[in-house]
Formats: C-alpha cells, structure tokens, sequence
C-alpha cells in the first residue's frame, strides 16, 4: 500500500475579518441555505450574529443548530442532522471551538453515510467504511485543536467516553482562519488551547510516523507557539500573535491528518471522558511526563525539542536526566509563563486512576507512541499529572 504523506484537501481563507467572507463562499458553490453548527457561548458571546450577518449580506437562508456541548455525545450529531435534514440546508458551517467542529463532522459525516455514528468508531475497519463528507466549512474560534485541517472526529458514547473517527474523508473542504475572532478568548482558554496546538505539533514530532517532512512543520509551529502564544495571552488585543496561533494550530491539525499524536493524547482523551477535564488542560498535564517517559527511545528528538524550550545539553546527559530536564522546561512554560491552574483543581477520583491507566493502553492514540506503554507505567503517569 502506497504511504503518501502531506496529503491536504482543505481550501483555506487566511487572515483577519476573513470570516465575513463566509456568505459569499457559500454563494459561489451554489448553495441557497447555510446549516450553520454552534454552541450556546457563541451565540451569547455575539460571534454567531456576525456569521449570520455574513450569510445574510449574501442574500442566503440560514438555520442555526446551537445546542452543542464541550465533548458532546454521539446523540448530539445524531440530533443535529436530524434538524439538517428537516431544514432542507445544503451547506454546512462549524462555528466554534474543537468540540463544536468535530460534531458538525460528525453531523456532516451522516449526510453521507448511513448510522448510527458510533459504529464508525470501532477501529480500522470500521474507518474504511467511511464514504466521502463534502461540504463542510469550518470557522474555529480558537487556536487550539487543529479540527479545522485534520482527518479526526472525536466523538463520546453514551458513558461520555471518548471515541474516534479517522478518515480523511470526513475533513472540511474548506476552513476560514480569521485571528479577530480570538479577541474575545479569555487567556486561560487561550492558553490552554495554545498548549493542545502545542502538544499536536510537538507530539507529532516525538511519533513513529514521523518523517523528515512532516518534523519540518511540526517544529517550526512549536517554535511559533512557544514565541507568540505569551505575547497573546498577555496582551488581549494583539492581533499579529493570534494570527500566528491560527496558523500554528492549522498546521498542527494537519500533522494529525497525517502523523498522528502520540499517547500524551490518549491520556487527555481518557481524562476528558472520566473526569470531565477541557482537553486543552489534559494536554498541557499529559505532554511533559510524556515526553519524560518517551525520552529513552527518541532521545535526540527530545533534546531537539528541549532546545525550542530554551534549553542546552551536555554530552554525558543520561536519557532520564534529558527527559526530565525537558519536562521540567515544559511545566514551567505552563505554569509560570501561562499560569495554567493545576490539574487536581479539576474534579478527579482517585479510585477510578486503575481503569484511567487501563482505558489510556486502549486509546487510538496510543499505537503511535515510540515507546511501548504498560499498565503500571500509564497509571504511574496518571498519578504524576495530579501529584
């Protein structure tokens, strides 16, 4: 089977007050009525209003689905097509943040192929099964998950755990990356949605996919995070870093489309599901124990990556002493730099940290580590992110 790397299909409009082209992008594909997927922080926060202004300036109809949730359930998609299909839409815009775009996937994806949607969650097979979503238009509100350009769907069963979708097919067609719709972003959302751009790019490097072309984008966009994202969280009005941000989180979403992660998002998604824990913040916890345990096997990757960090190495550093040193690097950039709160302010039950460890080995994710993971060592990991 042929491997072929840095595929990208998604058309992108780049650049501040690009969003309000979203109506006349709509036009030229012929379409008359915009299904436009959001949630109810949106609406309220008045973002919605000027997508619909832009829909409307266009002379277009428009639905607005805003009944969306933070790691929403596969019912959530299934109802959102449902009002889709009754709409008579025929163009579908995600509004939002990670959650909001994977569930207009989601939503997307059922155009096209038949339910319910968990049954596209249960592994390779079922990923093949996946027929071609076209239509979809992304608008993200954040610079963070990378949704916007990658090939992934994370979707929770009816126990909120989380699932995934892998499949090229199920991308945007298009994405609109406009930097004046982060000026509202509160900078601990900014933050910890900076860090989950962070750990794409930076875990995409520490993978066993990686390849030289794909380590070129992934440390580049580190590099850009790492400048820009406290420029950003600092000053609330400055467009030029958050424009960097986007691009650096699109570039991330696209090195999932196409290396991956490795299990540092495994333990984020099992986090997510149990606790309740915003991904983002799963990330920031997960990716530098991570990025310890991975150091033995791709150590001169982990030196790489420490040197984005500011660091210097010596030459009889020992494998643990440079996946400590980067990780205590990664911590302070996080809690110092970001001020991100601790992982055991959010809710969290100690008696459940066995099956975290248990659910974390059967993570997607996980089969993209470079370092094999057992049972002891992921709830070793675990009990470190709440230490």
């Amino acid at each position: 089977m042929f491997n072929f790397l840095l595929h990208q299909s998604v058309r992108i409009l780049f650049g501040a007050g690009t969003s309000q082209q979203v109506g006349d992008l709509v036009k030229s594909l012929n379409r008359k009525k915009v299904f436009i997927a959001t949630d109810k922080g949106i609406v309220q926060a008045g973002i919605a209003e000027k997508i619909i202004g832009a829909v409307k300036k266009a002379g277009l109809d428009y639905i607005l689905f805003d009944e969306i949730l933070p790691d929403a359930p596969a019912k959530f998609a299934e109802e959102g097509y449902k009002v889709l299909k009754d709409s008579g839409a025929d163009a579908v815009v995600a509004l939002g943040g990670g959650s909001t775009i994977d569930t207009t996937k989601a939503i997307n994806l059922l155009r096209f192929n038949d339910g319910p949607l968990m049954k596209y969650t249960e592994g390779p097979p079922a990923w093949a099964m996946v027929k071609a979503a076209p239509g979809l238009i992304a608008i993200p509100t954040t610079a963070g998950t990378g949704s916007e350009m990658s090939d992934g769907v994370i979707i929770a069963d009816e126990n909120h755990v989380k699932r995934t979708i892998l499949s090229p097919l199920v991308m945007p067609e298009y994405s609109i990356l406009d930097a004046e719709l982060l000026l509202g972003v509160p900078p601990h959302i900014l933050a910890s949605t900076g860090l989950d751009a962070l750990s794409h790019n930076i875990e995409g490097y520490l993978v066993n996919l990686s390849v030289h072309l794909t380590d070129v984008i992934c440390l580049a966009a580190a590099a850009s995070i790492l400048k820009w994202l406290p420029i950003a969280f600092n000053d609330p009005k400055d467009i030029e870093s958050r424009s960097h941000l986007m691009a650096a989180s699109a570039l991330g979403g696209w090195m999932l489309a196409n290396v991956h992660c490795n299990s540092g998002h495994s333990f984020a998604h099992v986090l997510g599901s149990l606790f309740g824990m915003p991904h983002g913040f799963g990330c920031a916890y997960a990716m530098p124990p991570v990025t310890e345990f991975n150091a033995p096997v791709v150590l001169e990757r982990t030196k790489t990556v420490g040197e984005l960090f500011g660091l210097k190495f010596g030459a009889n550093e020992s494998p643990e002493e440079v996946g400590k040193k980067v990780k205590d690097a990664m911590i302070h950039f996080r809690d110092v730099t970001l001020k991100l709160k601790k992982a055991k302010e959010f809710n969290y039950d100690p008696a459940r940290f066995e099956e975290a460890s248990n659910l974390v080995l059967k993570e997607a994710f996980q089969m993209f580590n470079p370092r094999e993971m057992d049972q002891k060592q992921a709830l070793a990991i675990i009990k470190e992110i709440y230490a």
